[in-house]
């Protein structure tokens, strides 16, 4: 698959991942959307849980409930082994379920940490399934 120029590339993102703005099934073009108003840097707070790795920071205030975009990756069935720490789960219409994964290929929102471990100011950010 063709990776995109480093110049249409959020900054900091890591060159073995392949950048796409919706999910994809494993053999699809990406689609390549930056989020406006995020930056991906690397957490350097002594004590955070994912102290040295790398998270998404909001570059503009978000309203409470406003939606910073979709979770992109590669598309995967229930029976691919799910041993990503990228991947989330969705529940179809019909009761099935898919996981999209960001681990080879993905946008921003892969780099929106989990709030455990954080105390009170842990979760800031929500993951919802939206219906079609």
């Amino acid at each position: 698959m063709e990776r995109c120029d480093v110049s249409n590339l959020p900054q900091n993102w890591p060159p073995e991942v392949i950048f796409t703005s919706i999910p994809c099934p494993p053999d699809g073009e990406p689609v390549r959307l930056p989020i406006k108003g995020v930056r991906i840097r690397t957490i350097d707070t002594p004590g955070h849980p994912c102290f040295g790795q790398q998270g998404l920071f909001a570059t503009k205030r978000w309203k409470r409930g406003e939606i910073l975009g979709f979770y992109a990756g590669e598309l995967r069935s229930p029976d691919v082994s799910n041993d990503s720490d990228y991947i989330t789960e969705i529940t179809l219409s019909d009761g099935s379920q898919i996981y999209v994964d960001a681990k080879n290929q993905g946008n921003e929102l892969r780099f929106v940490n989990d709030g455990r471990g954080m105390g009170r100011c842990g979760y800031n950010v929500k993951l919802i399934q939206l219906d079609p």
